[in-house]
């Protein structure tokens, strides 16, 4: 199994769930705030292969979506693409980390296979573009993805997603949750 270590105290298996005086917080514990598109673990050279999203209890206002890569490449235009696979941006942890972690990397790359991967997180303050041209490519991606066909899902009690992290987007839309006591949503992520 992979841990993340430093995010929620290093377990495997991660409850994500709305938690009082966190909502406006962009991370699982929100609920009030938009989760921008993002991948798992920008920041670590290695981000984890795949993740897996079980739904314990669901809540109908909380919706999550999907967007593949191979969407996103469709129509991105060749200077967009080209500058977001330059070396020009620094990835960072997130709330949910206690040590701040910070690794420069490109949004798309290839592997050795020469398959495309995306690393990325539209949330605030996570994803730092060096260079005007970074900034550009970077301002243009995020108004880009919400022009894509996406996969809507409203996760219910019993439903496991698996999500090839570097190879698709998700997010969660803002939620007012059915109520803050014991049948709040609840997802473990692994």
């Amino acid at each position: 199994p992979y841990v993340n270590e430093g995010e929620k105290d290093s377990t495997i298996i991660q409850q994500v769930l709305p938690v009082n005086g966190k909502e406006f917080e962009a991370s699982g514990s929100g609920s009030k705030k938009p989760l921008g598109w993002h991948i798992e673990n920008i920041h670590e050279v290695f981000p984890p292969g795949q993740i897996l999203l079980n739904c314990l209890r669901g809540d109908p206002r909380a919706i999550t979506e999907f967007l593949t890569l191979s969407t996103i490449l469709e129509d991105l235009p060749l200077w967009a693409l080209r500058s977001l696979q330059k070396d020009e941006f620094i990835m960072t942890t997130g709330p949910t980390y206690g040590q701040p972690v910070a690794l420069r990397k490109p949004i798309l790359s290839k592997d050795a296979k020469g398959v495309m991967h995306i690393r990325f997180n539209e949330n605030p303050g996570r994803i730092e573009p060096l260079t005007k041209e970074a900034e550009k490519a970077l301002d243009y991606f995020k108004v880009y993805l919400q022009t894509r066909e996406t996969v809507k899902v409203c996760l219910e009690p019993g439903d496991l997603v698996i999500i090839s992290n570097t190879r698709a987007l998700h997010r969660r839309g803002a939620f007012q949750p059915s109520t803050m006591g014991p049948m709040k949503r609840w997802l473990q992520r692994m």
